[in-house]
């Protein structure tokens, strides 16, 4: 019982608390910073990859 009310406690300070919805903002940036980040370092990646079979050809 003592962990679901830590649960609700926390779930309450996300959703009601302005620091909390604040909090959720920023991490949901952070989030989309990390996923373009993700994109750019595979888009490189592959575009190295290309250019190491085009030297073995």
């Amino acid at each position: 019982k003592g962990v679901m009310k830590a649960i609700g406690e926390i779930k309450d300070f996300f959703q009601s608390d302005p620091l909390g919805k604040k909090l959720v903002e920023v991490m949901k940036e952070v989030g989309s910073v990390c996923q373009m980040v993700r994109k750019k370092a595979r888009m490189a990646l592959k575009e190295y990859v290309r250019k190491l079979i085009k030297e073995d050809e």
